[in-house]
Order: structure tokens, then sequence, then C-alpha cells
């Protein structure tokens, strides 16, 4: 039997820690209407490689972009998801990835309301998730590939050696 559900690879953080990015990320992964929807595929945007190894790399382990950045790449071969939906609140740097209403949806902090008009928004919107995906793949193939992280770190470090 050929799977007619579009497959979606979510980009998130998972708990723990207990905090409003990892929630929504568990409120998206134990969505009856989102698995139920979709060919669903989830990645921990931090220590994790899979649901049941969240957590066990403890709170010193240092956070490696590069090793994730593979590990992304690798999900998104493996998987060959139709769209890819990395979702967060506006902390840290997100708002440098994701342009609210350009290439996804940015949800308020500690608001399931919010999170949920997102969600309802991109599930009767084909078009809309097709044009966020186009829009956030051409985001992410100028801004946060592997060469794109290098040439910024070279621009830092001339920058730093030419004071």
């Amino acid at each position: 039997m050929i799977n007619s559900k579009p497959k979606v690879l979510f980009i998130m953080h998972m708990p723990p820690p207990v905090h409003g990015a990892a929630m929504v990320g568990k409120y998206i992964h134990d969505s009856k209407i989102v698995n139920n929807s979709f060919d669903c595929r989830f990645e921990n945007m931090m220590l994790a490689k899979n649901l049941e190894d969240i957590g066990k790399g403890g709170v010193k382990k240092i956070f490696n972009p590069l090793s994730q950045l593979k590990r992304f790449k690798k999900a998104i071969k493996e998987f060959q998801p139709d769209l890819v939906y990395v979702t967060q609140n506006a902390a840290g740097g997100i708002p440098d990835m994701v342009v609210n209403c350009q290439n996804g949806l940015i949800c308020e902090r500690n608001n399931a309301e919010s999170l949920a008009t997102a969600l309802e928004t991109l599930l009767l919107d084909k078009n809309l998730r097709i044009q966020y995906g186009e829009n956030g793949y051409k985001k992410f193939k100028s801004e946060f590939t592997l060469q794109s992280f290098e040439k910024r770190i070279v621009e830092i470090l001339k920058k730093s050696c030419s004071f």
C-alpha cells in the first residue's frame, strides 16, 4: 500500500529541557491531527538523534552546529520529505532562519492558541506550505549551508584580525 500522505520532516526542540520551545515540539509530536494528516519524522534541534535518546547527552555536551547540519541533511536525504518544517518561537536565532509569513510562521512564546492557528493555517493551505517550503529552501541554501557558514566564519576572523 502506497502512503498518500505528504512526508514532513519536523526539525524542532524536544524535551528535556522543559521550556517553551521544547514543549511546542512535544505538542506537535503528540498531535493526532498532525500525525493523521502527514507521514512525520522528527529531528531534535539539540542533543538527541532519536526521540528515545533525548537528554542522554547531558547538559554539559557542547552544541555542535556542523554535526547538527550533517544530521539534518542526512535525515532529508533518507526520508525525502515533501516539506521540511522547522518550528520554534521567536527566541534565540530563529528570526534569522524563519522570516514570519515568508518561509514559515513564528508562534508567540508559550501561546498554544498561536501554535494552533499556525498549524491550522499550514494544514489548510497546500499552496502556502509549498511557498514556505520553497522560500525556506532558498534561504537555507543561501545562508545556512556549510559553505555559507565557513564564509561567515572567515569574514568574522578577518574582521577580528584587522583591528
